[in-house]
């Protein structure tokens, strides 16, 4: 397996992986995101779309179905489904969740075109605060 790659779901990372002979392969499981003995390990960009009272909102570039977000609150991330702001995985406070949900309503559309763009592995927009 010379000079091959492959794209990995850790956790709420995808991490793309170069590696230039299969007995590094092991490695990259072990080494978390580092350069080491010829193998790049590469976190996709997860560019912030949005960010308000110590929130952050990302969206991974072409990521999985359902159209959804990421939102980052301290050591807290929960991933919300855009059409029905239903929290897909992980956990937020009550109150960060309240208003990631009250900003998600206001910018729904923005939202479906940022996921749009990022599908697409297009720079998305920044989306105003909420205020």
């Amino acid at each position: 397996m010379d000079n091959a790659s492959g794209q990995f779901i850790v956790g709420l990372r995808i991490i793309h992986v170069f590696w230039t002979n299969e007995a590094e392969w092991g490695w990259v499981l072990v080494l978390g995101l580092r350069f080491i003995a010829g193998v790049r390990i590469d976190v996709a960009r997860m560019p912030t779309i949005s960010a308000f009272y110590g929130i952050l909102i990302r969206m991974f570039f072409n990521d999985h179905p359902p159209p959804h977000f990421h939102a980052r609150y301290g050591e807290f991330e929960a991933i919300i489904e855009i059409a029905t702001l239903n929290v897909l995985e992980g956990t937020l406070p009550p109150r960060a969740l309240r208003l990631v949900q009250e900003w998600a309503m206001m910018h729904g559309e923005d939202l479906m075109a940022d996921w749009r763009l990022c599908r697409q592995n297009a720079r998305p927009v920044r989306i105003e605060p909420l205020s």
